[in-house]
């Protein structure tokens, strides 16, 4: 499976690189059906719901990180939300991403 995980993975990545974030949450949820353990698969749940401002799922996959998102992170993304400035929170989140690596 983690094959097809992979590919699913590359999907996800393309989709959210590119704006198409309903068709990256359906590629990242079914890596994470198909390998619950694959590698940052929490991270860019997390991450993705925090764009879709999905609170409940971003808190549940946010705390199943291996580095959850801090608390000075969280607040700049809650001003950026609260703004509807997407440019500026897909800047932060990559930089949330680098930073993870």
């Amino acid at each position: 499976m983690p094959f097809i995980s992979g590919h699913w993975y590359e999907i996800g990545l393309y989709s959210m690189e590119t704006g198409q974030l309903n068709y990256a949450k359906l590629a990242f949820e079914r890596v994470k059906t198909l390998n619950p353990d694959f590698d940052d698969i929490n991270e860019k749940l997390a991450a993705l719901y925090l764009l879709l401002k999905d609170k409940k799922n971003f808190m549940k996959y946010n705390r199943l990180c291996k580095h959850p998102l801090e608390l000075e992170k969280a607040e700049q993304l809650k001003k950026l939300l609260e703004n509807d400035n997407q440019h500026d929170l897909v800047k932060i989140i990559k930089q949330i991403f680098e930073a993870l690596q």
